[in-house]
């Protein structure tokens, strides 16, 4: 009797869980279209609402932080690319580890150093808007790095009605 109550509060905790985390995903998602949103209203992008789709929001974040047409081309292609290669790395690796192989397609060295030019072209993207709409764009940058990026939509919702500071 002692073992079921504890595994029907196993239970319990685990779907309380997987619904805080859900509620968290989504909070994160929200915070971030609404504050890319906002941004991409008051700089006059065309479809600012695709701050909402997942992969052509990127091209909304390069609108936002440069005032030419290519860079905004480029970051949604490297963050295409970028998530191919991240979907191969991760089949190859699951098929690696079933199959018994014991090399890693992690070592790929291509692979890195594209990762590396994605992940720093990245943080520049977000530098860019935050120097744009913040006079604390190197903190904002500091902390964003430090937490891998997860401050990243809290940052942009809490800049999202700043004037435009810096438009270079």
């Amino acid at each position: 009797m002692y073992n079921d109550f504890n595994q029907q509060v196993g239970q319990w905790a685990l779907v309380f869980l997987g619904f805080f985390i859900v509620i968290l995903i989504l909070l994160v998602y929200l915070l971030n279209g609404f504050g890319l949103m906002r941004i991409a209203k008051r700089n006059n992008i065309k479809h600012s609402w695709l701050a909402f789709v997942p992969v052509a929001n990127y091209y909304i974040f390069g609108k936002v932080a440069f005032s030419d047409n290519i860079r905004p081309i480029l970051f949604l292609f490297l963050n295409i690319i970028s998530m191919i290669f991240s979907i191969n790395v991760y089949y190859t690796t699951f098929f690696s580890f079933i199959n018994g192989n014991s090399s890693y397609p992690l070592n790929n060295i291509y692979l890195n150093i594209f990762n590396w030019i994605y992940l720093i072209f990245y943080f520049y993207v977000m530098y860019k808007i935050y120097k744009k709409y913040s006079k604390k764009a190197t903190i904002m940058l500091v902390f964003l790095v430090l937490t891998c990026g997860i401050l990243n939509p809290i940052f942009l919702f809490s800049i999202r009605n700043n004037e435009v500071i810096s438009s270079d």
